[in-house]
């Protein structure tokens, strides 16, 4: 717990030191279009998160911190519209609570896991044919329990995903979602086929499901 505190701690400090004043006041009016009510602070945050590539977020509700990678924003080269798109992206995961819902499935995972773990060390050390029967069955139980809750964690990302997607295009307009088609055109190109991963590296959303759904939304046609 200790550990985790510092960690937490450390990572308001850097935030709060890295602080982006000028895409901070454009997710506080973002919030304001949303009817949302809190205040969300963007962040050129050094050293690089783990997991964490041009973008990340952290918070519920209208509350939390959204960490960039400082090289990719402070490039003039990139155009404000994708910018302020992948902003908006990762303040809808926020307004919408979406790491709340992540977390809560990938504890319940992980106590499977454990459950499931200690349970097959119990069986292989039964020397009982029944004790082994009934280690086998109970093993059985929690492996579909985890299978399930495997199921619903990859559903959740590929659904909340999707969702800041379109939520970044109400917010950010479709211009920078041509943007943002172009650089996920780009990556899909150079052999990337998986745009977001469940619990344990399984695959949850795909590029091209990605692709499709902003295509969608501001009437693209999409390529062959």
């Amino acid at each position: 717990m200790s550990d985790a505190l510092d960690w937490f701690i450390n990572l308001t400090s850097n935030a709060l030191r890295h602080i982006n004043h000028y895409y901070t006041e454009w997710a506080r009016e973002l919030l304001n279009k949303m009817n949302v009510k809190g205040y969300v602070i963007v962040s050129n945050y050094k050293p690089r998160i783990p997991q964490c590539g041009l973008a990340c977020s952290m918070g519920v509700g209208g509350v939390g911190f959204i960490f960039i990678e400082r090289s990719f924003f402070e490039d003039k080269r990139i155009p404000e519209e994708l910018k302020k798109f992948i902003i908006a992206h990762e303040l809808a995961h926020i307004a919408r609570g979406h790491l709340v819902a992540t977390l809560f499935a990938r504890v319940l995972v992980q106590m499977n896991l454990n459950v499931l773990r200690e349970t097959v060390v119990s069986t292989l050390k039964s020397k009982g044919f029944l004790e082994t029967i009934f280690g086998m069955s109970l093993s059985l139980y929690w492996l579909y329990g985890l299978l399930e809750l495997i199921k619903i964690d990859i559903e959740l990302v590929r659904a909340q995903e999707l969702e800041a997607d379109s939520l970044a295009v109400e917010l950010a307009g479709c211009e920078g979602s041509r943007y943002f088609i172009k650089l996920l055109e780009v990556l899909k190109e150079q052999g990337y086929d998986v745009s977001h991963e469940g619990v344990l590296g399984l695959p949850a959303l795909t590029i091209r499901e990605r692709l499709y759904n902003l295509q969608l939304l501001c009437r693209i046609p999409s390529l062959p």
